[in-house]
């Protein structure tokens, strides 16, 4: 793979379907926080080797330079079932008591909301960022209804196991 081919691929991907208001999503653009980022440079986009490696040594490097880093994985690399698998164990294990939260994107696991596919479909996507950020920005959307149209199955998926293990480590505190 190409860095420069795949940042141009994920910026399009950005630009044309993330950053655009969707009437099928009554009219919020399906990440409502990508053009900001986008445009301040907030987005590094880096090719990954090893989902596990990466995402530990992103742990133990993370800087409030950015808001997300997307690491990319060629097709093939992993499975659907291992990318998810993996990104779990390390984001319950590791990378949430460090406050920092991974998600996936792979091509094979289809992504849709009220019949748009979310998915970016040419790389398998590991993208990271701080848990509280995205905790904070997700009540946010809440409180304006953004979440209001998507099926409760993939607003489960997406936001609510992130709520329950605030709240269990909320309890533990």
């Amino acid at each position: 793979m190409n860095i420069e081919q795949v940042k141009k691929d994920i910026y399009t991907w950005m630009e044309t379907f993330l950053e655009k208001p969707n009437p099928s999503i009554d009219n919020w653009a399906p990440c409502p926080f990508a053009r900001r980022a986008r445009i301040e440079n907030k987005v590094s986009i880096v090719l990954g080797t090893d989902i596990e490696s990466d995402l530990t040594g992103l742990c133990g490097t993370w800087t409030d330079n950015y808001d997300m880093v997307i690491h990319a994985y060629p097709l093939g690399k992993y499975t659907a079932e291992e990318t998810a698998v993996l990104v779990k164990k390390l984001n319950y294990d590791l990378l949430m008591p460090n406050d920092i939260l991974s998600l996936d994107d792979h091509p094979d696991d289809p992504e849709a909301v009220n019949g748009i596919l979310m998915n970016q479909g040419q790389y398998i996507l590991i993208m990271t960022q701080r848990a509280s950020n995205l905790s904070k920005a997700s009540k946010e959307l809440k409180a304006k209804g953004y979440y209001d149209s998507w099926p409760k199955e993939y607003y489960n998926r997406v936001v609510s196991w992130r709520e329950q293990y605030e709240a269990e480590r909320s309890n533990q505190q």
